[in-house]
């Protein structure tokens, strides 16, 4: 049987195209289970691999952390700038789907294509999604 699904039709983007998100709908509710470690994985011969993986990995979101503190002090936040753009680009868009015809709708959208492409001009698209 076909799962069932959503879809939500987003705006274009400074692409073209127009996406789709697709969206599985779960039947039933997922329950988390408790994490119980059990003393026998520690003698398996990748538990220390995969312990300093993980090690890695919190390391890492800490980095993230000082990382998102020196964006805001120092550049003025680029990422809230980058997802403003997006924002209002997503709007010129949507104001340009009901009259597609609007020349001064087609030029607003136009410049804030531009204005969110410079972002990934600078070599790192720092949009979120």
């Amino acid at each position: 049987t076909i799962p069932a699904c959503n879809a939500n039709y987003l705006p274009e983007g400074i692409s073209e195209h127009c996406p789709i998100k697709v969206t599985f709908v779960e039947e039933g509710l997922n329950t988390n289970k408790l994490f119980q470690f059990c003393n026998v994985w520690a003698k398996h011969p990748l538990f220390i691999d995969k312990v300093q993986a993980a090690w890695v990995k919190l390391l890492m979101v800490l980095l993230k952390k000082e990382l998102k503190v020196l964006n805001t002090q120092f550049f003025r936040n680029v990422v809230a700038e980058a997802n403003d753009d997006r924002m209002a680009l997503y709007l010129a868009q949507n104001k340009l789907q009901a009259d597609p015809m609007n020349m001064t709708l087609q030029r607003r959208r136009e410049g804030e294509i531009l204005e969110v492409q410079k972002y990934i001009i600078y070599g790192r698209d720092v949009l979120t999604t």
